[in-house]
């Protein structure tokens, strides 16, 4: 059985409506906000993106800033509260480094020829 069948279609969000996690919200209202939160100055209306995985005895995690196209890459060796104490002073604090996508900046222009 899928887990979609499991779940109440009336609670989803709608499309282009932002989810509310209570948990997340409580434990990480940072991560939450990062999720949620959408400049109306903007034009590109989505929320952040973190892929995790693990490798190397580490849990590994990319946040995507899908508003700035900006990405930042932490690794933690444990999932607990702690994790995502480090994930949320990543993106308060600035405790990393915020990168445009691989190859963004080191394109140069391209010569026109007439």
């Amino acid at each position: 059985m899928s887990w979609r069948k499991n779940q109440n279609t009336e609670t989803r969000p709608k499309k282009n409506e932002m989810p509310y996690s209570e948990w997340l919200h409580d434990s990480a209202p940072t991560l939450h906000e990062f999720f949620t939160v959408i400049d109306p100055q903007l034009t590109t209306k989505k929320g952040g993106t973190l892929l995790m995985f693990a490798e190397d005895g580490m849990w590994k995690v990319c946040l995507r800033d899908r508003q700035t196209n900006m990405s930042l890459w932490l690794s933690h060796e444990d999932l607990g509260a702690e994790f995502f104490r480090v994930v949320s002073s990543a993106i308060d604090d600035g405790k990393g480094v915020w990168r445009p996508p691989a190859g963004s900046q080191r394109r140069s222009p391209q010569p026109t020829t007439k």
